[in-house]
């Protein structure tokens, strides 16, 4: 079918369309560069960054998708898309009561980005390294930083020279 993307309603039916052939390509024929897509269709489209991650995920843990794996290291790096529904998290107060409507955002987890960061590196997404291995190195200086600033006097230690 040709669309006329000059109409604005050809235009919703074209990616209304696109996201069900991802949808399709994805689930039905488990293609892992379409689930790829599908997931950043998910991010850039629809801007529904928990289903995108979600997608990542498995994409990266069921097909070995090594941009869908950097891709997930990347959200789970900037926390983007980590939401635990209906369930209490460990920073919220005990006494919290928490319902199935519920979310809470999920802070960055650095260790599982390095992980998916890795897998990614291991199954031959070279070129996304440098750019990942910079966003750690900034995170990096910025803690250190951050320490340096921080840091008190505590007890005996006496001044620096």
């Amino acid at each position: 079918m040709a669309y006329n993307l000059k109409s604005e309603s050809e235009v919703k039916d074209y990616i209304n369309n696109l996201g069900i052939e991802y949808r399709f390509g994805c689930y039905s024929e488990k293609k892992p560069e379409v689930c790829h897509l599908l997931a950043d269709f998910l991010e850039a489209i629809k801007k529904d960054y928990e289903k995108a991650a979600k997608v990542y995920r498995n994409n990266c843990d069921e097909y070995k998708y090594g941009k869908s794996c950097l891709k997930y290291g990347t959200y789970s790096l900037l926390g983007r898309g980590m939401y635990i529904s209906g369930v209490k998290h460990p920073d919220i107060a005990a006494n919290t009561n928490v319902t199935k409507s519920d979310q809470f955002l999920v802070p960055k987890n650095m260790k599982r980005a390095f992980e998916y960061a890795l897998e990614g590196c291991n199954l031959g997404r070279i070129e996304k390294n440098s750019e990942l291995s910079e966003k750690y190195k900034t995170r990096a200086l910025e803690i250190q930083e951050d320490i340096q600033n921080n840091k008190t006097l505590t007890f005996q230690e006496g001044l620096p020279p």
